[in-house]
């Protein structure tokens, strides 16, 4: 179960800071924070996996992926409430 929240048209500018807080709902299997241009152009996306205890960062360039990066060490779980900064 995702929730989904979409914002459009925001500026961001190089050097700009996003400040995301939020409640992560009970029984999530996680959720996706997408930053880019348009859905086949996503300079990050941020998907913390509760299933796989693994937060995973990628791009996307049309229909091509980046290079996934892992981290092992989630510091979100189902309930919790987030706080937190996207840096520039």
């Amino acid at each position: 179960m995702m929730g989904e929240l979409e914002v459009k048209n925001m500026d961001m500018k190089p050097g700009s800071t996003l400040k995301i807080t939020g409640r992560i709902a009970d029984g999530a299997d996680g959720f996706v924070i997408n930053l880019g241009q348009g859905t086949d152009k996503l300079n990050l996306h941020f998907n913390p996996r509760f299933s796989e205890s693994t937060i995973v960062c990628n791009s996307l360039d049309g229909s091509n992926w980046g290079q996934e990066q892992r981290e092992d060490h989630l510091c979100f779980s189902p309930g919790s409430e987030v706080k937190g900064l996207l840096p520039p």
